[in-house]
């Protein structure tokens, strides 16, 4: 029997200032986050796209700006659609609900290829697999996507310290894996440690 394909699907919104690391801009100006976000964007999707281990797609948002931007050509591309991000990723879970499919965000540039084959891993014992961040939210939420689709994503408060807890409470007991907990770069501070452990350099 042929292996199901591990599909790996990036979040990404068009990266026009005032649109992209809102909560970073207040911090460091919306020119260096927007410049922040569009340069560690485009290097962890050729970075994670080039692994043969999975097929990689970009989610853009909005759906009109489809081909505004020059994202890399080795990740497919396709519309977040409408609606909250629980129903962005819903309607990516859908779309692709014959494979084990992965979803990550772009806050956490230094995400590596180690990093998505263990949530796959994860999903080996699990039917849901999530990576946890440090300010209470996820950085990554995958699906086997075979026989059986949650729906995980009812009642969440995002983009608070409550999306981990709230997510997980739409799930049974012991249909999830957490995976590596990453740390998301959405303010000053955090921009300031990454800058330090890079000794400056964004990768």
């Amino acid at each position: 029997m042929k292996r199901p394909q591990n599909n790996l699907v990036l979040m990404v919104k068009t990266p026009k200032m005032g649109h992209v690391k809102t909560r970073l801009a207040k911090d460091i100006g919306p020119l260096a986050a927007t410049q922040f976000y569009r340069f560690t964007a485009h290097r962890l999707i050729v970075r994670l796209s080039q692994d043969p281990r999975w097929k990689t797609f970009i989610a853009i948002a909005p759906d009109a700006n489809q081909n505004h931007w020059p994202w890399p050509k080795t990740a497919q591309k396709e519309p977040q659609g409408s609606g909250n991000l629980g129903h962005r990723m819903q309607r990516v879970f859908n779309r692709h609900a014959h494979n084990p499919t992965l979803i990550i965000g772009t806050d956490i540039p230094t995400i590596t290829p180690t990093h998505i084959n263990q949530a796959f891993n994860s999903l080996g014992n699990a039917p849901v697999v999530l990576g946890p961040s440090g300010d209470g939210g996820y950085w990554c939420i995958g699906q086997k996507n075979t026989s059986k689709t949650y729906s995980p994503f009812n009642n969440v408060r995002w983009s608070s310290p409550h999306t981990l807890q709230d997510t997980l409470n739409n799930l049974p007991a012991k249909s999830y894996n957490l995976t590596s907990t990453l740390k998301d770069i959405d303010e000053g501070d955090d921009f300031a440690y990454y800058q330090t452990s890079q000794k400056g350099r964004w990768i």
